[in-house]
């Protein structure tokens, strides 16, 4: 059962619609969070988002995310803040600038 319980644990985990709630859900978060947080969050997300891509790029295009009943227009355009996001240095002062515009809801 232990067993079971880590596998369905890691399917879960290498779920790309799994991953790519994880990445929108980080990148809300890390729009809510002081700057000495945000770069690492961000990278959070871009790690996240990355592996949304290798599993699976074409059903996380947007054009074919519109198609999936359950991406909302709002979250396919917070998928696309996530898509254009770059990696943030740990010196940079000043990161997240795309992802604020997650913040909203």
């Amino acid at each position: 059962l232990k067993t079971l319980r880590l596998k369905t644990l890691r399917s879960q985990r290498e779920d790309p619609t799994a991953l790519a709630i994880d990445a929108l859900v980080a990148a809300k978060s890390a729009a809510t969070q002081p700057r000495s947080k945000q770069a690492s969050l961000q990278n959070q997300v871009i790690k996240l988002r990355q592996q949304v891509l290798a599993a699976d790029p074409v059903s996380f295009e947007p054009e074919a995310l519109s198609k999936n009943w359950l991406w909302t227009e709002k979250t396919i355009q917070d998928w696309e803040s996530i898509l254009a996001l770059k990696q943030v240095n740990a010196v940079e002062q000043n990161p997240l600038n795309s992802i604020r515009s997650i913040k909203g809801g």
